[in-house]
């Protein structure tokens, strides 16, 4: 089937349908909403809806709950096979509002869907950037795409056999991935792997909460929850480890128990807070953020340790689907997360949200709500969309 376009900004409508069995068409750009027909094999709107999604003259119903609304099953984006998973619901009542006056500065927005040098074959879902300031983009199928510091298409290659979702680009241009119970080093220029070793004792990439990133000597920080065992608190997240590595992926050292110092126990919870991703400054300082299993659980957000592994404190963020969090080089913080078109930057006095709609708007070319950020050498920060098959390169302003 075709993709269905908004006829507001030309950004792509992902497909929900709600509980009462209506097919809508949801605008991941200007949350436009359409009334949507299957008719035979081909997808026919009906309504355009204002983005508040409602008809005009609608009287607007009560707000929905997170937790009901995910009761009512899921929004699957179909993107040229591959899908990301979205809960179904309205989240008005969440979004927080960006703030103005950070000035956004687009360096370069490429991509697209397609076959051709420099556009995706499936969702682009992984992003790193190397010490030149090459972009290596991991898509849905697993194919990688090279990407020069000005945007320039440079290389594609499907993914190694036996290697996985990508952990981290390491400063030498080195594309890490998982891949039965290994972690693989593929060489960006040939496609082939440049080196192998196993995953570190006890560990592997089924574990429950994950999260990997570069150090700050351009090793590999490796982050992993233990299974669940009979009698753990289910309130708690199970026992974790923070694993770091050399630039040679030679273990150095491990840290244990950082969420077990952040984290009390809840009786009225019975689904603990999930690691999502980590990020470690220059200074060794470790942020890790958490979603929320539960609507009324307040236990998420960003935790924030010192290189030795101590809690220093939590820093509250509005619920988040799949957060994904970064340490740029001139020592900012970044979030983003898949249902939101915005950035949020964590600063001594909370989080600062930066709008990111405008991007890509004046061509048609939009990147939609976040899938994945990476920060470049100079504190730019790349940003790849969750329906826009695109990435772009940003520079914010420190307001």
């Amino acid at each position: 089937m075709r993709k269905l376009k908004c006829t507001s900004c030309g950004g792509t409508l992902g497909l929900v349908t709600t509980a009462e069995g209506h097919l809508i068409g949801r605008c991941g750009s200007c949350g436009s909403e359409y009334v949507v027909e299957t008719q035979g094999r081909h997808h026919v709107v009906l309504e355009h809806r204002f983005p508040d999604g409602q008809p005009a003259g609608a009287v607007l119903p009560g707000p929905v709950s997170r937790r009901g609304a995910l009761a009512a099953g899921l929004c699957v984006m179909a993107i040229g096979g591959g899908a990301l998973v979205l809960p179904q619901f309205l989240r008005s009542a969440h979004r927080a509002a960006p703030e103005e006056g950070l000035a956004v500065k687009t360096v370069f927005n490429v991509g697209g869907e397609g076959a051709g040098p420099g556009l995706f074959r499936e969702y682009p879902s992984y992003i790193g950037i190397d010490s030149l300031g090459r972009a290596m983009i991991q898509d849905g199928g697993r194919r990688f795409y090279i990407f020069g510091p000005d945007g320039a298409f440079l290389n594609q290659f499907p993914s190694p056999e036996d290697s996985g979702a990508m952990l981290a680009v390491l400063p030498d241009g080195s594309i890490i991935t998982d891949g039965s119970r290994r972690i693989l080093r593929i060489d960006p220029a040939s496609g082939e792997i440049a080196g192998s070793q196993p995953m570190p004792e006890g560990e592997s990439y089924w574990s429950n909460g994950e999260g990997s990133c570069v150090t700050p000597d351009g090793g590999l920080a490796i982050y992993r929850v233990a299974p669940r065992s009979a009698g753990d608190d289910a309130s708690l997240p199970p026992s974790d480890t923070l694993i770091l590595l050399d630039r040679n992926l030679t273990e150095q050292r491990r840290l244990t128990g950082l969420m077990a110092q952040a984290i009390a126990a809840d009786p009225m919870v019975t689904s603990a807070p999930r690691a999502t991703g980590i990020a470690i400054n220059g200074a060794g300082t470790i942020y890790i953020v958490m979603r929320r299993s539960e609507d009324q659980d307040s236990r998420d957000g960003i935790f924030e340790f010192n290189a030795d592994g101590r809690f220093q404190r939590r820093i509250a963020t509005t619920p988040k689907f799949f957060p994904c969090i970064v340490a740029s080089p001139d020592g900012r913080i970044w979030l983003s997360d898949p249902w939101d078109n915005m950035l949020e930057e964590v600063t001594p006095d909370g989080i600062r949200r930066v709008g990111l709609a405008a991007v890509g708007r004046e061509n048609g070319a939009q990147i939609g709500n976040i899938r994945s950020i990476a920060a470049y050498p100079n504190g730019d920060i790349a940003v790849i969309g969750v329906s826009a098959w695109r990435f772009a390169r940003l520079s914010i302003g420190t307001g």
